[in-house]
C-alpha cells in the first residue's frame, strides 16, 4: 500500500493509484483449511447466543404464567 500512495509513482501510474482504494484483497490460499473473516466469526457466535437469550426469555415468560 505504501508503494501505491508514493508520490513518485503517482504520476507514472495514475489509474493504479485511483483503483487501489477500490481494491479488495483476499488470501490466495487458506492457512489452516478453514478461514473466516472476523466479521463472519462474530456473526456465527452472536446469532446462536441471541437465539438462546430469546428462547430463555420466552421460557421465563411462559413459566411465570
Amino acid at each position: 500500500m505504501r508503494l501505491a500512495i508514493d508520490p513518485t509513482l503517482r504520476d507514472v501510474y495514475p489509474l493504479k493509484t485511483a483503483g487501489t482504494a477500490m481494491t479488495f484483497s483476499f488470501p490466495a490460499h487458506w492457512m489452516m483449511g478453514f478461514a473466516l473473516q472476523p466479521r463472519a466469526w462474530v456473526g456465527l457466535v452472536l446469532a446462536p447466543l441471541a437465539a438462546l437469550v430469546h428462547l430463555g426469555s420466552l421460557l421465563a415468560i411462559l413459566s411465570s404464567r
